[in-house]
Parts: structure tokens; C-alpha cells; sequence
């Protein structure tokens, strides 16, 4: 009995951690980052983004970033990292931060972000009509 509660409240551990790094701020503010036409940093690697990425994502990877290899970006526009799963956009936020990009948000997960972007195109769609 005592192995299932101590693996429920691992595993319990363990989703909670997985959530808090998927998306660092909740679809209301994403939204709200979105309106603000944001650079999307996509920090995977090459190969994983030719598997499929956000219309008009940029492609940095993590490494890149740490490698300290310049990067340029507006420092005035929002830039929103993402990643496959979350974890590495938390870094690049850092990373970011650390060179002065003080409006670097993490997005988390790109598939995440993707379905946010589709539940604002709808609304966009029907105000500009």
C-alpha cells in the first residue's frame, strides 16, 4: 500500500512539474501576447522543425543560444520562444533575458501554442468582416 501512494504522489509530482514548464502563462495573457505580433522563436533543432513549426516561426536553436552565437531581434516586439515540449523555451528565455531581451516569453510547447493561434483566427476572421 505504501509503494502506491508514494508512486501516486510521484507521479502526481511529475505532471504537475510537466504542466508548470508546457506554458509559462495561461491562454488569456498568451492571447494578449499574440495581439502584440510577437517574434515566435522556435528553439529546436533543424530536423524538428522541418518536421512542422508556426507560420512564420524563426528557427534558433537552444544550442545556438547557448554556443552564445548573436542573434538579432527586436527588442520593442515580444518574443515568444517554444519548443517541442516546453523545457527547452523555459532556457531560451533565460538565455534571452540574459541579453538583454527583458520582453522574452516562454510559450511553451509549439502544438500548444499552434491551438491558441487557432482559436484567435476565427475572432480575427469575424472582426475584420
Amino acid at each position: 500500500m505504501r509503494y502506491v501512494v508514494f508512486f501516486g504522489i510521484i507521479a502526481l509530482f511529475v505532471f504537475f512539474i510537466y504542466r508548470m514548464f508546457a506554458t509559462s502563462v495561461d491562454d488569456h495573457t498568451m492571447e494578449n501576447i499574440l495581439a502584440k505580433d510577437p517574434v515566435i522563436l522556435d528553439v529546436r533543432t533543424p530536423a524538428e522543425f522541418s518536421r512542422g513549426h508556426l507560420e512564420g516561426a524563426v528557427n534558433f536553436p537552444l544550442d545556438e543560444l547557448e554556443k552564445g552565437i548573436p542573434i538579432t531581434l527586436d527588442h520593442q516586439r515580444p518574443i515568444l520562444t517554444c519548443c517541442s515540449h516546453g523545457v527547452r523555451s523555459v532556457q531560451a528565455v533565460e538565455l534571452l533575458k540574459a541579453r538583454g531581451y527583458k520582453n522574452a516569453v516562454n510559450g511553451g510547447a509549439w502544438t500548444n501554442l499552434q491551438m491558441i493561434m487557432d482559436k484567435e483566427r476565427p475572432s480575427a476572421e469575424a472582426e475584420q468582416k
